[in-house]
């Protein structure tokens, strides 16, 4: 547990401010048999240690409170900030609306339900034992009363742990689901407005909020039955107590002042101890939630040793490689391709045929495939992903345009860049011209959502261009521009002295001629490699993909 001083300290404050219940009782005690007994001396006494008490009340009272909140911040900052640096670092691939969730609904049950339930316990458990010996002193019957009856919830709560383990991961569950489908929903609105499928995605929605609150008031019922049950015990003690307690202070066993004490201090000891349940029962329920949140900060992700400074004449070599992507029904088989540096290479092929595969291989080396997969002579898979990552740059059909200023879209706030350098590239993709004509600057915000997909995509590829690495990677880059615009990007980038290779449908004679090699991808498998002329001259699949564009 990280903060460990901080927390011990917060427990020590939070007992040190429960312990003040023990002394009140103590107090009230005192100051009525003092009363009783007309014993003005003491009670002076003790008025004048009530006020000084009451003040040290107050003040450890907001110690105490300030050093609970300052403990839960830095619990809750540290681990919110250690799953996002797994996110983002590392190569999981949890659905980023599973984290969504996980960040917001199971942190606030693991702040709510665990840490404030453990400082309480620690709160609970002074008070409760404090008054257990001093209510010895007073009445033994009384003690063995109180700890007999209040007892109870503890063993409830045993009973009832496992199933509300379950109960409580099922909620959480349900909100992941409810929280994805809704996210579905808002991304796609255009769609489903512009197909009027109104009804039955408001159905679905509608099923997925039933089923989610559902979940929800079937636990909250749960507890209740449980909360019902300890209160009738709490209730049972302190009635018991009362006609128990009377009835010896009629028969001179306790003074009026030691009977008053005596349930104060039964109180004292019933509806912690029913709290201290309450609080056990539901850092038991977070026992999943506190896993799923364990996993997440202690992934190991595997970070191969082998780095990859520079790369060799052969920068990519993929030898009888397959490879099924998952959760896709698209994979690649017995693929043979070699990349050199600094040549260009286009990959073309009807849709499903294996092209994007092909390509979220070749930026994810790690990834578990059959074959022999090398990068500059190096086994993909003892590849230092981070060193990998800084020779490429890419492109992908859905690439992140975020909520910003221009120059930090292009530059994934970086500060390595300068104005001049973003605006160069800007230029190259034709963006600076867009922004000219609207009068916008590189600190101009953007929004993703007000942006064409062209105008998307000009930003994409000067963020991959800016980048300035040895290799370039595109996926359909010029897809959302006219065949015009297209050409002349694309020609621009093909200028650039890097290795570049491009997945595109869009077969552009003027563009294909300057490629040194045109792959040609179908069902998987290459079937032909060559330069634009060979495979106009000699595949017939080639040609039909150039007819099928221009029908």
């Amino acid at each position: 547990m990280k903060n460990k001083i901080l927390f011990v300290i917060t427990i020590i404050f939070a007992m040190f401010d429960s312990f003040n219940m023990v002394l009140f009782a103590v107090i009230q005690q005192k100051i009525i048999d003092s009363v009783v007994y007309k014993n003005l001396e003491l009670y002076k006494s003790i008025v004048i240690i009530s006020i000084i008490l009451l003040v040290w009340f107050s003040i450890s009272q907001y110690i105490a409170e300030l050093l609970q909140n300052e403990y839960i911040f830095r619990s809750i900052k540290d681990m919110k900030c250690k799953i996002l640096q797994n996110l983002i670092y590392g190569e999981d691939n949890n659905s980023s609306d599973s984290y969504l969730s996980i960040l917001t609904n199971d942190m606030i049950s693991y702040e709510n339900d665990y840490l404030k339930s453990i400082i309480n316990i620690a709160r609970g458990l002074i008070v409760s034992i404090s008054s257990i010996v001093i209510l010895m002193n007073y009445s033994i019957i009384i003690f063995l009363i109180t700890v007999i009856l209040s007892s109870m919830p503890l063993i409830i709560t045993k009973i009832i742990s496992t199933r509300n383990s379950k109960m409580k991961m099922d909620v959480s569950n349900t909100k992941i689901n409810e929280l994805n489908f809704i996210k579905n929903v808002i991304s796609g609105l255009l769609t489903i407005r512009g197909y009027n499928a109104h009804k039955q995605f408001y159905k679905k929605a509608e099923e997925k909020v039933n089923n989610s609150e559902k979940q929800n008031i079937d636990y909250n019922n749960f507890l209740s039955k449980y909360s019902a049950l300890s209160s009738l015990f709490s209730n049972s003690v302190f009635i018991s107590l009362f006609i128990i307690g009377t009835y010896m202070t009629l028969n001179g066993y306790l003074t009026i002042g030691i009977l008053i004490a005596s349930i104060q201090l039964s109180n004292n000891i019933v509806f912690p101890i029913t709290n201290i349940a309450k609080d056990i029962n539901k850092i038991i329920s977070t026992k999943k939630i506190r896993e799923r949140l364990n996993y997440l900060i202690n992934i190991d992700f595997k970070n191969n040793e082998v780095l990859v400074t520079s790369l060799n004449e052969s920068v990519f070599s993929l030898k009888n490689v397959s490879f099924h992507k998952e959760n896709s029904e698209f994979s690649i088989k017995d693929v043979n391709l070699e990349i050199y540096k600094n040549k260009k290479y286009a990959i073309v092929g009807e849709s499903g045929s294996g092209k994007s595969t092909t390509l979220h291989l070749l930026l994810n080396p790690c990834e578990d495939c059959k074959g022999d997969y090398t990068i500059s002579t190096i086994n993909s898979k003892n590849i230092n992903l981070s060193s990998f990552r800084n020779q490429v740059s890419f492109v992908l059909q859905s690439d992140f345009i975020f909520e910003g200023s221009i120059f930090d879209n292009v530059t994934l706030l970086s500060d390595e860049y300068n104005w001049v350098d973003v605006e160069k590239v800007l230029d190259i993709t034709g963006f600076l011209d867009i922004m000219k004509k609207r009068k916008l600057s590189l600190t101009s915000h953007i929004d993703s959502n007000k942006l064409s997909g062209g105008e998307k995509q000009r930003i994409l590829l000067a963020r991959a261009i800016l980048r300035d690495s040895n290799v370039i990677i595109m996926d359909e880059p010029t897809s959302a521009l006219d065949r015009i615009s297209s050409s002349m990007i694309e020609q621009r980038i093909l200028k650039l002295d890097k290795t570049i290779v491009i997945v595109t449908h869009r077969i552009d004679k003027e563009v294909m001629m300057q490629f040194d090699e045109i792959i040609l991808f179908s069902e998987g498998r290459i079937i032909m490699k060559g330069d634009y002329q060979k495979l106009y001259n000699e595949c017939k699949q080639f040609k039909n993909l150039i007819l099928n564009q221009t029908l």
